[in-house]
């Protein structure tokens, strides 16, 4: 630590004030870039946003360091973060198959780089758990009021859905809500009758019960079921006293009775997420220990269905609830999928480390963490940019007063300055890929051989984009260049569990007069997902090609036993052209 000269020209006074807006400022820009609407995209100006807040927020901690007297300690979690961060970058290294390596770099390190400046910042004049309270609560009014004017309006960016808020699917959206709700139900459940009449505490109350209320409508008309259970949990817990005295059977029967009653509401989604659910646990049997690699789990998810569908007792099971799958609905067995036992050890610590750190020092922002926990454990929250950002958030201001080992005063703002460099060689990146995806923008859907070149300068960026490299294939294969189409496509089996990726490399191979290797593709692509038509319809159509009247017909009668997921004008044609043949 720097020694300061007897006429330092910051007081006290000064370098409290400091420290205060300091620590309001990054809070606050980290808490605002949760509610911007930029892009479905995690390659996003939203990322890049939260990248330099805490390029700045790194500086500033820096500085902060060098006049304040409080020494940062580390503690438990914040080790348990860092072998975490060092076991990602190490898994990502040594697996080299892994086109997911470019996005996992910049998102961990990002987000280790976030929770680092937050536990760096002095918090010995800041009330932060008081900051971060009032902040969720004013986003999560701001995301009820614009999710209940996309309701009245019709402006949702789902159409499915009557609202979305900042995000683009409603159970995310749901999920920041219900953290809002969580925080407000535990401060309505310890307020006392008299602070009702208090100005300053009544309006807080009242603001309180205003975002219980429209939450409730958001809930309600987003039919998240994960929403309504963490908000469930959460509530049952904040009134668990009151429910042990009085209504502990009514509460069991209660409790019994919705669940029961969430299942049959959306049967389809539910059936639906458990054959994700035991595809996930067949890939953590199959690789227990360091997982299947991270990012993977859409890839592989294909390629699990193929064997769990090899067995007909589960086609006329479950073969009508799956599709196409990109996470596993449970944040904690994706990671155990992706990471093995070693990162998903080490993920859950942190989560347990931070939960209980966070009690200590305020229960409301426990709670809110707990629930948004026990909602990735039926959703994919933890996959989306703006909820990652509040949970590090959370989990490093729960750190303020644990105890630890404390650090020397030079090594925080070293650390500091280093999470700052970092995060600039990611920003510079993550620029670097968002160019790459404006550009895939404007030449998307081009068929013409000119865009080759274009997309093969894109191609090193894009490698995790299943949109890019379908798109790609289908170029390539439009221009007569199967060849290179078959290795696009290769690509990207390894990122997602489409199997239409199957149906076009069987189309690729096809004209090449690969016949028997096109049927395997097309058998992979119905196997993956026997609800689908079109895998079996294009192979109708090759046999069809090459004569063989014989199989043409065998498999014209399958696709008509088969039952569609999803009727369609495609799927009668298609069953118009095998009732012909």
């Amino acid at each position: 630590m720097v020694s300061l000269p007897q006429n330092n020209p910051i007081t006290p006074m000064q370098n409290k004030h400091l420290t205060i807006f300091a620590n309001l400022s990054v809070l606050m820009a980290l808490i605002f870039t949760t509610i911007m609407t930029t892009s479905s995209e995690l390659w996003s100006e939203q990322l890049v946003y939260v990248q330099a807040i805490i390029i700045i927020g790194g500086v500033a901690a820096a500085i902060a360091m060098v006049f304040s007297t409080e020494k940062p300690r580390l503690t438990a979690a914040d080790t348990t973060m860092v072998l975490w961060w060092t076991y990602v970058m190490m898994r990502t290294y040594l697996d080299i198959d892994n086109t997911m390596a470019f996005r996992n770099i910049i998102v961990y390190t990002t987000l280790t780089a976030t929770y680092t400046v937050i536990r760096l910042m002095p918090k010995q004049h800041v009330p932060v758990d008081k900051i971060m309270v009032m902040l969720l609560l004013a986003a999560t009014m701001y995301e009820s009021a614009l999710g209940m004017w996309q309701a009245c309006s019709g402006t949702s960016h789902h159409r499915l859905y009557l609202a979305t808020g900042s995000m683009f699917n409603p159970g995310p959206y749901s999920a920041y809500v219900a953290l809002g709700m969580t925080i407000a139900i535990g401060i309505l459940h310890d307020a006392r009758d008299d602070e009702w009449s208090n100005p300053r505490r009544g309006a807080l109350l009242w603001t309180c019960a205003a975002i219980v209320i429209a939450g409730c409508f958001i809930v309600i008309i987003t039919r998240s079921r994960s929403a309504m259970m963490a908000i469930s949990m959460a509530t049952a817990w904040i009134f668990r006293k009151e429910i042990k005295r009085k209504c502990v059977v009514p509460a069991i029967a209660i409790v019994t009775v919705v669940v029961i009653m969430l299942f049959y509401m959306k049967m389809g989604s539910a059936m639906g997420r458990i054959v994700i659910w035991r595809q996930a646990l067949g890939m953590i049997t199959d690789k227990p220990i360091f997982g299947y690699g991270i990012g993977s789990f859409g890839g592989e998810y294909g390629r699990q269905l193929t064997s769990f569908f090899a067995d007909s007792g589960n086609i006329e099971t479950f073969a009508q609830y799956a599709d196409v799958a990109d996470y596993a609905f449970c944040d904690l067995l994706q990671v155990f999928a992706e990471q093995g036992v070693i990162g998903g050890a080490l993920c859950l610590t942190f989560t347990v480390l931070s939960l209980v750190s966070l009690n200590r020092q305020s229960l409301h922002l426990a709670l809110a963490l707990a629930s948004l926990m026990a909602f990735s454990l039926f959703s994919y929250p933890m996959q989306l940019l703006p909820l990652q950002t509040i949970t590090v958030c959370l989990a490093a201001c729960g750190q303020s007063d644990c105890r630890g080992f404390a650090m020397r005063r030079r090594y925080p703002a070293i650390l500091a300055v280093a999470c700052s460099i970092a995060t600039l060689i990611c920003q510079s990146l993550s620029q670097l890929r968002l160019n790459a995806q404006t550009e895939y923008s404007k030449i998307k859907g081009m068929n013409h051989s000119s865009f080759i070149a274009d997309y093969y300068r894109l191609l090193p960026l894009c490698t995790d984009n299943k949109q890019f490299l379908f798109d790609f294939a289908r170029l390539l294969h439009a221009n007569g260049r199967y060849l290179d189409a078959c290795a696009i496509l290769r690509r990207g089996t390894m990122v997602s569990g489409d199997p239409m990726f199957h149906v076009l490399t069987g189309n690729s191979l096809r004209a090449m007069n690969k016949y028997d290797e096109a049927v395997e593709c097309y058998d992979r692509a119905f196997g993956m997902l026997p609800n689908r038509l079109y895998p079996l319809y294009r192979k109708m159509l090759l046999y069809k090609e090459i004569g063989d009247t014989a199989k043409a017909r065998q498999v014209a009668n399958k696709l008509l036993e088969v039952i569609p997921k999803v009727e369609s004008s495609a799927t009668r044609e298609m069953r118009k052209d095998a009732k012909d043949i």
